[in-house]
């Protein structure tokens, strides 16, 4: 059993915010990680660009170093999109800026969902130049493979992080641009889903299913999908 003071005393409306707060948080923390690391590998651990992607130069004839443009790609385009993903984040914990941060967050994943597929495209095609080579470029290989798999790594978990925490993150920007009351907002989406749900509540709907689908609904109509 809970002790006094446990999630069973608070009321309904003191669980969203502790939701809503670790959402906002996880998606800033993840972000701003994850841009820092990216930041740190490009400049720091790899700064000498030219000496670190030295074994990608298959040849001496000026030939393209695909392990070396697919990293860059990748990284760049995430630095500067997760940079303002980050920023804009950081107003929304701070109660500003809610409809640009959502704006910013749902074209900023496809901008790098479009990234990673190039740079991905780079790679793969740079792994199988390096294989057709007459002499031996298992390092070459082996470096691209490293690099796209911890990329693929980090993106999957920090991907995960934020599903869990979607639903808070998605609740926390509408409670900001409804001035804390869900009830009375006239965001046109809102709307739409209080009328969704009185609908569903006249079908006798299971009150589960209405909540998933009104959340659903919002986030995709918010963002014009």
């Amino acid at each position: 059993m809970l002790k006094a003071g446990g999630m069973e005393d608070m009321t309904k409306e003191d669980k969203m915010t502790k939701m809503m707060d670790e959402a906002q948080m996880a998606y800033l923390l993840s972000m701003a990680t994850a841009v820092t690391m990216t930041a740190l590998n490009t400049f720091r651990y790899r700064g000498d660009a030219q000496s670190y992607y030295s074994t990608g130069d298959l040849s001496t004839d000026g030939a393209t170093n695909y392990w070396k443009m697919s990293t860059q790609v990748r990284d760049y385009s995430f630095l500067v999109v997760g940079t303002v993903m980050t920023v804009t984040q950081l107003l929304s914990v701070l109660g500003m800026s809610a409809g640009l941060n959502m704006m910013v967050w749902g074209y900023g994943a496809i901008a790098l969902t479009i990234s990673n597929l190039i740079s991905s495209g780079i790679g793969y095609y740079g792994y199988d130049n390096a294989y057709t080579q007459t002499t031996s470029n298992t390092s070459v290989m082996s470096s691209i493979k490293t690099d796209m798999l911890a990329a693929s790594l980090e993106h999957t978990t920090m991907g995960f992080e934020m599903y869990l925490h979607m639903e808070g993150w998605m609740l926390a920007q509408m409670y900001q641009l409804c001035d804390g009351d869900f009830d009375t907002c006239e965001i046109p989406e809102l709307v739409e889903a209080r009328e969704m749900k009185d609908s569903m509540k006249k079908e006798k709907m299971d009150h589960g299913d209405m909540d998933k689908m009104d959340h659903a609904k919002m986030f995709a109509n918010y963002l014009g999908f």
